[in-house]
């Protein structure tokens, strides 16, 4: 069984909800595997309770489960459950200073991609107890933006990450490093910072492209979005720009 990257935040309800519904057909992933080692450690299981937990897990959702085969997928989900912890739900906060700075790009599409990369990042960085004063982000660009509500094309995908890229909002991590994750895309943050100050606070990454805030793209003041409007002015700057097309 191979792994297969999953962006998952929540991992307390995941592990919950497949102990009750169990997995989609009979194939059984080792990464929800890990994610159960790490729910029953949370849960203060001991290693053998642990095992007898997975090897259940297995019988409920595997007629042609054989403790034999799956031997290795589980004894490897126990270890790497003693060196990770149980990603559990919590709020992110996003500074002041981080949206001025994400801001600069003046392209709200864009914009709207790395706020919510920032959001993902600092959820992770949190939920595995980190210390580093760095940021960073494994999920492939791809996984990303949808996040965000972004559909492109993958040409146009690739320019944005290139785009980023130049505009040093973010630069590539160096392979075979602590924070580098082979087969997946591997990025540091690099408008993050840790200045005190809330402006923004997302309760659930999945929901980060609906709490990036919207500025008047007239006078910069900040506006609430509404459902089907096509611009992204203020009223008064609206008003204005229709009474002066009204002049012409």
């Amino acid at each position: 069984m191979g792994v297969i990257y999953m962006m998952i935040f929540d991992e307390e309800r995941y592990a919950i909800n497949l102990l009750i519904n169990g997995t989609h057909g009979y194939y059984i992933k080792w990464h929800d595997l890990l994610i159960l080692s790490k729910y029953f450690r949370f849960k203060n299981k001991k290693e053998s309770e642990i095992r007898e937990e997975l090897i259940n897990f297995c019988i409920r959702n595997n007629s042609e489960f054989n403790e034999v085969v799956f031997e290795d997928s589980i004894s490897s989900a126990i270890a790497k459950s003693k060196k990770q912890y149980l990603k559990l739900a919590h709020s992110v906060i996003v500074n002041k200073s981080e949206i001025e700075t994400i801001r600069t790009l003046n392209n709200y599409i864009y914009e709207k991609i790395l706020f919510t990369m920032l959001v993902i990042s600092r959820f992770n960085k949190t939920a595995n107890h980190s210390c580093s004063s760095n940021y960073y982000i494994n999920y492939n660009f791809a996984t990303i933006l949808p996040v965000a509500k972004v559909y492109v094309s993958k040409t146009e995908r690739n320019y944005i990450k290139h785009y980023f890229f130049e505009q040093k909002m973010i630069e590539a991590v160096t392979p075979n490093t602590r924070y580098y994750i082979n087969g997946r895309d591997n990025f540091k943050i690099l408008y993050a910072n840790d200045n005190s100050g809330s402006y923004v606070s997302v309760p659930d990454p999945y929901e980060s492209a609906y709490f990036y805030p919207i500025f008047c793209e007239v006078c910069g003041k900040e506006i609430e979005k509404k459902y089907r409007q096509k611009h992204n002015m203020c009223n008064n700057c609206y008003l204005d720009h229709k009474n002066r097309g009204k002049n012409y």
